[in-house]
C-alpha cells in the first residue's frame, strides 16, 4: 500500500500542464490527489472540461493568498478574463500600474494553503507549484510555513517580469 501523495498547484490555466502529467507513466492516480485553483473564468472552464474525467483532481475557481476571504482581482473591462490580485487605483498611472489600464476590478474569493491543509486534515503537500503573476509572496505566506513548514517540503514559485515593476513596492 503507497501513501497517498497530496500536490497543490495555483495557476492551473487551462489545465494542460496537469494533463500532461496524469498522462505519464508513472502518474498513479488511485495515490495522487491533485488541488488546482485558477481565477481566470476562460482558462478555469477550460482546465475543468480538459480534466473532467481525470481521477483525484479537484479544481478551485479561486485565488490563493495570505489569508483566505474575498480580494480585488484585475479583469478585462468584460469582467471576464482574470488579471490577477493586483490592486488598481484611479486615476490609473501607466507607470506605477500598467496592469490596469483597460481593466477593471471585481470581487473573488481567496484561500490560503496554510487554513487548505489544516481544515483537509493534509499532513502534506509532496509538491507545491505557484504561478500567480506577481502574487508570490502573499501566496506563500498564506502556507503559514512557521508552523506548517513539514507541511510543505517542496514548494516552486515563478521568478519572472512581474518581481521587477511596482507591484512589489513597499
Amino acid at each position: 500500500a503507497s501513501e497517498e501523495q497530496n500536490i497543490f498547484v495555483v495557476g492551473t490555466h487551462d489545465g494542460s500542464d496537469l494533463e500532461r502529467l496524469v498522462e505519464r507513466p508513472w502518474y498513479r492516480s488511485a495515490h495522487i490527489h491533485i488541488f488546482g485553483w485558477e481565477l481566470s473564468v476562460h482558462a478555469y472552464a477550460a482546465a475543468k472540461h480538459r480534466l473532467a474525467t481525470t481521477q483525484n483532481v479537484q479544481l478551485f475557481h479561486r485565488g490563493v493568498s495570505r489569508t483566505a476571504g474575498t480580494m480585488m482581482a484585475v479583469t478585462d473591462v468584460n469582467g471576464s478574463e482574470m488579471g490577477g490580485l493586483m490592486p488598481c487605483e484611479e486615476p490609473v498611472d501607466p507607470v506605477k500600474a500598467p496592469w490596469c489600464i483597460g481593466r477593471q476590478q471585481t470581487k473573488v474569493k481567496v484561500d490560503a494553503w496554510g487554513d487548505v491543509v489544516r481544515e483537509r486534515a493534509i499532513d502534506e503537500v509532496a509538491y507545491a507549484l505557484i504561478d500567480v503573476e506577481g502574487h508570490e509572496v502573499a501566496v506563500i505566506r498564506g502556507m503559514q510555513l512557521e508552523s506548517n513548514a513539514r507541511a510543505f517540503p517542496v514548494f516552486q514559485y515563478e521568478l519572472g517580469g512581474t518581481w521587477s515593476d511596482s507591484r512589489h513596492d513597499g
